[in-house]
Parts: C-alpha cells; sequence; structure tokens
C-alpha cells in the first residue's frame, strides 16, 4: 500500500489555517498540508479538476480535515459529496476540525459520514498536542483505504460534559478467546474506566446491540465498537452493514481491529461505514500500545455523537 504523503486542510479562516499549519510541522507529520479555503475549493481539489487537474502537484489526500463553517459550500455539503462519490473517492477518512461542540453539529457529521469529530482547542499548546495526537492515530496507526481506481466492491458544552460523565461502553467483537483476553486486558491497563462488553459472534453482537436499543436508554449504547471481520456465521462486513442501516446505531464509532491488511478488505470497510482500521498484532505488548492509541483517541480526543435519536 502506497504511503500516505499529503493531507488536505479544509479551512476558511486565514489565522486559524496559520495556526493549524504551524502545529502540523510542529508535530512532525512528515508529509505536506494543503490547504483548500472555501467548500467549493475543497470538492475541485478532490475532484482534480479546474487548477488542481495537475496530481503531482496537487495529491489526492490520505486525510482530510474539515471544518463545518465554509462559504460556498459548508463542511457538511462537502462531506455528503464525498460520501455520494460514485469513484474510491468516497473511502477517504474525513476528521471534523471544528470549533462547534453543539450536539446537533456532532451528530449530523457521523451521520453523513465523518470518521471523526475533533474540535479546536483554545490554545496553541493544546492545538499541537491535538495534532499530535492525529498524528498517532491516523497516520502511523490507521490503515487507510487505496484511492486509485479499483475493484468496487459519525453540544453546547454542557451536553459534551454530560457525554463524558456516563459510563463508557465498548462493544468486543471477536471470535478468537485470546485475543478478545488481550485486549480486554489491554483497556484495564491503559486504565479505561468503563465497561468492554464481548461478544464472539456477529450474531450475538448484533442482538446485545438491538436489546440496549429497546431499553431506549442512550447511554447504555457503546461510545465505541471494536469490530474483528472474520467472524463465525454472520461476517464483520455483513454486521458493519446491520449497524449503520438502524437510525439508533448510525452514529456510533465503529473501528475495525483484524487481521486482515489487504487492500480490498480495508477499501470494503471504509465503503461500508467503518470510522477507522486497524491491525492487530499477535504480541502482548502491541496490543497494549494499540490500545493505548484507541483509548487516547477514540475515547478522548474524539467527540462522540449523542446517541439517542429523536423522531
Amino acid at each position: 500500500m502506497t504511503a500516505p504523503t499529503t493531507v488536505l486542510l479544509v479551512e476558511d479562516d486565514s489565522a486559524d489555517s496559520q495556526l493549524i499549519r504551524r502545529a502540523f510541522e510542529k508535530a512532525d507529520f512528515g508529509m505536506s498540508l494543503m490547504r483548500a479555503k472555501d467548500g467549493d475549493d475543497a470538492v475541485a481539489y478532490l475532484d482534480g479538476i479546474e487548477r488542481y487537474e495537475d496530481r503531482e502537484q496537487y495529491p489526492l489526500p490520505c486525510l482530510v480535515l474539515l471544518d463545518i463553517k465554509l462559504p460556498r459550500r459548508s463542511g457538511f455539503e462537502v462531506l455528503s459529496w464525498i460520501r455520494r462519490d460514485p469513484r474510491p473517492l468516497r473511502r477517504m477518512p474525513v476528521v471534523m476540525l471544528t470549533s462547534s461542540q453543539h450536539t446537533v453539529d456532532i451528530n449530523r457529521a457521523y451521520e453523513l459520514g465523518a470518521n471523526a469529530y475533533t474540535v479546536k482547542p483554545e490554545t496553541n499548546a493544546k492545538l499541537v498536542e491535538l495534532l499530535g495526537s492525529l498524528k498517532e492515530f491516523w497516520i502511523e496507526k490507521n490503515e487507510f483505504p487505496v484511492m486509485a481506481q479499483g475493484p468496487q466492491f459519525p453540544a453546547t458544552q454542557t451536553d459534551a460534559q454530560a457525554n463524558r460523565d456516563l459510563v463508557r461502553r465498548i462493544l468486543l467483537v471477536e471470535d478468537e478467546r485470546t485475543d478478545a483476553l488481550l485486549i480486554t486486558r489491554a483497556f484495564t491497563r491503559a486504565g479505561f474506566p468503563g465497561v468492554v462488553e464481548h461478544a464472539p459472534d456477529g450474531r450475538l453482537a448484533l442482538e446485545w446491540l438491538d436489546k440496549q436499543v429497546a431499553m431506549g436508554i442512550p447511554s447504555l449504547l457503546p461510545s465505541l465498537v471494536l469490530l474483528d471481520m472474520r467472524l463465525p456465521g454472520m461476517s464483520g462486513l455483513e454486521l458493519l452493514d446491520a449497524i449503520r442501516s438502524r437510525r439508533e446505531l448510525k452514529r456510533v464509532p465503529v473501528v475495525v481491529l483484524a487481521s486482515a491488511q489487504d487492500a480490498e478488505t480495508v477499501n470494503r470497510a471504509y465503503e461500508r461505514g467503518a470510522n477507522s482500521y486497524l491491525v492487530k498484532s499477535a504480541n502482548p505488548d502491541d496490543v497494549g500500545r494499540l490500545i493505548q492509541f484507541v483509548q487516547q483517541y477514540w475515547l478522548i480526543v474524539n467527540r462522540g455523537s449523542t446517541t439517542a435519536v429523536k423522531n
């Protein structure tokens, strides 16, 4: 798989753009940061049209950092355009990087297919720290989809604080007992304060999720689903389809944690709605480090949605 070389920042504010660029450099991403100044400019860049036709000068990014409030075309409209695109472009990971903490914006982003949601911090030091976390997770740990044409195979400050105060639940869908024990113990050693629920196959995982939904209590839904691909009976991809087809579960982040890292499997996972794709190791120390990254990024840095759904 080709090493990632470019990140696209979609940000209309010149001052914010400069701050992010400096933080990006201090975080030592080791790749170029391209900027689109509004929504239409972002679409033109990704589409490779107008002044962006030269892909050597303007390469497709491995990751899009997308603001919400943009002139000409909003961040939500850009995200919707990406996810509707019939080309492999629809697989591209998109992380919202915005100042909005409103629950309605967080939920809308996940509903449209955002891979993650992060809020711009107020200080330069915190911004450098945030970009460092983005680099560690998305660049160093995450498996990227193949973007070249190939086989076609998800508040107010009070709301955000309230979400953090709830008991966190992670649903681990893993049929290998040894792997499940390693991952569960790694969460305990990483200091995860919540509960790790384990389902040994896709059918039982879906039954558990449906039971939580039926109770009608949003805090019972998982903050994160860790999903293996190779499962007995219902496969990981089939379970992912079932999760994304349920209105109450569309916003729940699903991170694939699998041993397979072939391009076709990675691509299919993103196309079916996975938020991220990680490759697990048989080495307990490597598993521990990976789970620390998962906890740091998905349960601390990333903003989760509010899972209650109003009719």
